[in-house]
């Protein structure tokens, strides 16, 4: 016996299925625009990474969203996602206990960003505020050993 056709039920559905690609749109869009604005306004972590990455002549994207994130900067070659993490927002050297709300808060999307980049196949790294800016050779050094 074949099923009986229910409009009420089909409308609900496809309301349903509008509402969830339309959320799905918006955040995308949220994220292009937050993308586009973080690329004018880097922090200064940021724009030192980025000088070493076109010192070494590397080809990369700045603020590139993956799985519903967005993150620093994509070296193209090595399917590789930078984090920049500036000291004090990403509590470095700190434990958990010893974190403010904001930092626990970064902590956490932190290691999100990274289940999610090896989860989708990227390589995966992060780079201190402080090395970038008190320790740059060693940060140039530790870039080239990715394309050796």
């Amino acid at each position: 016996m074949a099923k009986k056709f229910n409009p009420e039920k089909r409308v609900k559905y496809l309301l349903a299925k509008a509402m969830r690609a339309t959320k799905v749109d918006a955040k995308q869009e949220y994220l292009l625009a937050q993308s586009k604005k973080k690329r004018k306004k880097q922090t200064k972590p940021e724009r030192e990474f980025e000088k070493l990455c076109k010192k070494l002549k590397l080809n990369f994207e700045k603020q590139k969203i993956v799985g519903g994130k967005i993150f620093d900067f994509y070296l193209n070659d090595i399917n590789m996602l930078i984090e920049v993490h500036g000291n004090y927002w990403h509590g470095k050297d700190l434990e958990m206990e010893n974190m403010n709300e904001i930092q626990r808060k970064s902590t956490k999307n932190d290691w999100n960003k990274e289940v999610i980049a090896i989860g989708l196949g990227y390589k995966f790294e992060i780079f201190w505020e402080s090395d970038l800016l008190k320790n740059n050779e060693l940060c140039n050094k530790r870039l080239k050993t990715f394309f050796d």
